[in-house]
This record gives structure tokens, C-alpha cells and sequence, in this order.
């Protein structure tokens, strides 16, 4: 009886086994069916190369160009042409195939192009810009409440009038000099506040290529200008009087073996001193050149991938996408 039952249960089990295997195996072809109906676009989803990274950097290139043209202008410009280059590709990529196939579409052109406009150049180089500007009125919070922009505006003219040499020239009255370095310096301001007004459309976009920067900045304040003008020339007629003598320290070190180097090599003592003062100044405007180009390049790491999704999911299919069927529907 007890291997009877044994064997009753063994052929029980088996039947049931065979069941429960039949089954799931079922389930399991009902599953995939469902998932392949469903979901069949995720199979034969294409992988535009174009569109991936590495390739998809070279979009933004010119951001790039844009962040870093404060300390490398004719750099800035060259990186440009690779994404150029990379928008032309691409936009004639979409024309002529409809991902794989070839078929030549117009309208998927033109979405593709105002994708690549707006995505990889208008604006990531309006947040690079912005960055740019935000990590400028940083200098707000300095000493000076000034701008890293205005400081630079103020720095730039006292380049202008250490080359024309009229630190020399009024070698003999610092008093006069301040005040030609302070007057000079408020008609350079006030030209600057009407500046857009007598500038014409003409070169304009030139001009944002070469220094984007300069198109979007606002002239400081009198008062805070007035203090930090006073403050550079009078570090400059300084500086100037310690390397003409030779007062050596710590800090005007380096301007000193610059100084050196100069008269080795046939200069003399004045333009030596001259070309110095030219660098030492520079170096103060790479100060706030190097933390603008910072915070552009912060800009355009955290807006990339956002501004792509925007485009894609806004702009063009709530607005691009419908007009370009209903111009479509037009044509037929």
C-alpha cells in the first residue's frame, strides 16, 4: 500500500509539475508579447551617433570659446568652427535620412536646425554669458563694491595711459597725474554708458563672438569708480617710483626681475619699467578674467542637459512639430 501511494503521489507530482511548467511557460510568451507590441520602439529605438557623446560635445565648442574668451580671445573664436561644422553635419544628416532609411524631408531639416539653434548655441551661450555676469558682480562683495567688470573697465584704461606714456610725463607732480588718470577715466565711463546707443547692429555679431561679455556689462558706479581709480594710480606711481629706484620687496619682486631681464637685453631703464607697469596691470585684470571664465564654465555644465530636454520636449513638439504638420497638410 505504502509504495502504491508512493507512486501515486510521485505521478501526481509529475502531472502537476508538467502543469505549473506549461503554464508559466504561457505567462512568459504572453509577457514578451505584450512588451514587443508595447514597447516595440525601445527595440528598434535608433542610436543617433550624432547625437551621442563623444560626437555630441562638439556642439558646444563654441560655449566653450565663449567662457574662456576673456583670458584667450583668438582661441574663443576658433572654437567656434568646430561646432559649426558639427551643426552643418548634422542638420544635412537629418534632411537626407529619416534615422537609417534614406529619405530627404525638409521639415525634419528645418526641426533639426532650430533643435541645433537653440540647444547647442543660443542658449548655452546666453547661460554661459550669465554665469559670466554672475560670478562678475561677485567683486560687489570685495573692498572695492565694485563689479570684476567695472574693475576691469577701470584697469583697461590704466593700460591705455601707462602705454601713452603719461605716467612719465607727470613723473615730476603726482597730484596732476591723479587727477588727469581721474578725469580721463570719467569720460572713458561716460562714453561707455552711451556706448550702445552710437553702436550700430553692423559687427555686432563679431563683436559678441570675439567678447561676448563686453556686449552685456554695465558701467559702476561714480562714487565706488572714483575710490578705485584713486586706489590703481596710485599703486601704479608707486610701483613706478620703487622700480626706478630700486626698492626691492617682497612684493614688487617679480616686477623688478622683469625690469632686469629687460636692460639685459638692450632696453632701457624707462621702457623696461614702462612694459612692467603694462604687465603688472594685466595681471590685475586676469584676476577677475579667470573667475568670470569659472563661472561660465559652471553655467554651461549645470544647463546643458536641461536646455536639451526644454528643446526637445517643449519647443519642439508643442510648437515646432504642429506648424511643421500643418505646412505639411498645406503642401499635400
Amino acid at each position: 500500500m505504502e509504495v502504491k501511494g508512493l507512486k501515486s503521489f510521485a505521478f501526481s507530482s509529475s502531472q502537476n509539475l508538467s502543469v505549473k511548467m506549461q503554464e508559466n511557460k504561457e505567462n512568459f510568451s504572453e509577457k514578451v508579447g505584450k512588451i514587443s507590441s508595447n514597447n516595440s520602439d525601445v527595440f528598434d529605438k535608433y542610436d543617433d551617433p550624432l547625437m551621442q557623446w563623444p560626437m555630441r560635445g562638439f556642439a558646444y565648442t563654441n560655449e566653450l570659446g565663449v567662457a574662456i574668451s576673456e583670458i584667450a580671445p583668438a582661441l574663443g573664436q576658433a572654437l567656434w568652427i568646430p561646432t559649426l561644422m558639427y551643426l552643418g553635419a548634422d542638420i544635412y544628416d537629418k534632411y537626407k535620412n529619416d534615422n537609417t532609411e534614406y529619405d530627404p524631408s525638409k521639415h525634419r531639416g528645418v526641426k533639426q536646425a532650430v533643435f541645433q539653434g537653440l540647444a547647442s548655441v543660443a542658449l548655452p551661450t546666453c547661460a554661459v554669458i550669465a554665469g559670466q555676469q554672475f560670478f562678475s558682480l561677485l567683486g560687489n562683495f570685495s573692498k572695492s563694491k565694485l563689479s570684476l567688470n567695472a574693475k576691469e573697465k577701470i584697469s583697461n584704461y590704466a593700460v591705455e595711459v601707462i602705454t601713452a606714456g603719461h605716467l612719465a610725463k607727470y613723473a615730476d607732480n603726482e597730484a596732476e597725474c591723479k587727477e588727469f588718470f581721474k578725469n580721463g577715466l570719467r569720460n572713458v565711463l561716460k562714453f561707455k554708458q552711451n556706448e550702445k546707443k552710437l553702436q550700430s547692429s553692423k559687427g555686432f555679431f563679431m563683436a559678441l563672438v570675439r567678447n561676448p561679455l563686453k556686449a552685456f556689462s554695465f558701467s559702476p558706479k561714480a562714487e565706488m569708480a572714483e575710490t578705485y581709480a584713486e586706489e590703481t594710480i596710485t599703486n601704479l606711481l608707486e610701483l613706478r617710483k620703487n622700480l626706478l629706484e630700486g626698492v626691492k620687496t617682497n612684493k614688487n619682486l617679480k616686477w623688478h626681475n622683469l625690469v632686469d631681464k629687460s636692460m639685459l637685453k638692450g632696453v632701457d631703464k624707462n621702457t623696461a619699467v614702462r612694459d612692467a607697469l603694462v604687465k603688472f596691470q594685466k595681471s590685475q585684470i586676469a584676476k577677475g578674467k579667470w573667475v568670470k571664465t569659472l563661472g561660465g564654465f559652471i553655467a554651461l555644465g549645470l544647463v546643458m542637459k536641461p536646455i536639451d530636454n526644454f528643446v526637445e520636449n517643449v519647443i519642439l513638439k508643442k510648437f515646432v512639430e504642429p506648424k511643421l504638420a500643418e505646412l505639411s497638410a498645406v503642401g499635400k
